[in-house]
């Protein structure tokens, strides 16, 4: 298959969180099937030396199979408000079998499923635990209840999965935005490689927290990201689309 991800930061920007890791793993692990994945991204989080190596509005190769297109944003980095993005969505989205959605409050979300929808192309969302009570509360709760009501609540259940990482977080959405959606379960991913060297400092309960929740990680992945691929192709085939090629 030929993937989209698109998300509001990406590799190398770690410093945004966990969910970076989570889709460079995703992205290392569905090419390992022999799939297609392009990520489209901003430049949150940046620095200026790696904003130079990685050069806006520009596909980079960084393999046969996958490729990574930054572009830029303007405003606040919250929201990450991207016409660029929209723009070439708009002209390449339906070049693509699926898109996978990380995210939910970020402008090149709310693109991506217009896109998507405009173009009637299948999406996944991964909320990554932004969609819930507990988490909308900690910022600019007033903002997002707006564009629940008005973008998201839809964009969420338009989707042909919504991929959740336990049972707790598909409850703590549903109870958010009401009503039902077509969920599936992936645990989280990161390479367990990336973290042997951490910082020191801290008590020894805390880093063996760290361990075992790596360790639990580094269990998952192959068998994971082999249901879903399947689920992507089940789902395409259900919803008879034609002319996808499954290489």
């Amino acid at each position: 298959m030929k993937i989209l991800q698109v998300a509001p930061a990406y590799y190398p920007a770690i410093s945004i969180g966990g969910p970076i890791f989570v889709m460079l793993e995703l992205q290392k692990q569905l090419t390992a099937e022999g799939h297609f994945i392009d990520t489209l991204t901003t430049h949150l989080g940046l620095t200026d030396a790696e904003k130079q190596q990685l050069p806006l509005d520009s596909i980079i190769d960084c393999s046969e199979q996958n490729r990574r297109i930054y572009k830029r944003f303007y405003g606040h980095p919250h929201y990450t408000f991207s016409p660029s993005t929209l723009i070439w969505l708009m002209r390449h989205v339906n070049e693509y079998d699926v898109v996978l959605i990380h995210g939910i409050w970020n402008f090149p979300i709310l693109a991506a499923a217009i896109a998507c929808r405009i173009r009637n192309v299948p999406y996944f969302i991964f909320p990554h635990g932004t969609l819930s009570v507990d988490a909308v509360s900690l910022k600019k709760a007033t903002t997002k209840a707006v564009l629940l009501a008005l973008f998201v609540r839809r964009i969420v259940k338009g989707a042909l999965r919504v991929v959740f990482t336990t049972k707790m977080e598909e409850r703590k959405v549903l109870e958010y935005i009401g009503g039902r959606v077509n969920a599936f379960f992936l645990p989280n991913m990161v390479d367990s490689k990336e973290f042997q060297h951490l910082p020191t400092g801290g008590s020894m309960p805390f880093f063996f927290r760290i361990w075992w929740t790596l360790r639990s990680f580094s269990i998952y992945p192959r068998v994971e990201v082999s249901e879903l691929v399947l689920v992507l192709r089940q789902t395409l085939r259900c919803c008879s689309i034609t002319d996808v090629s499954l290489r």
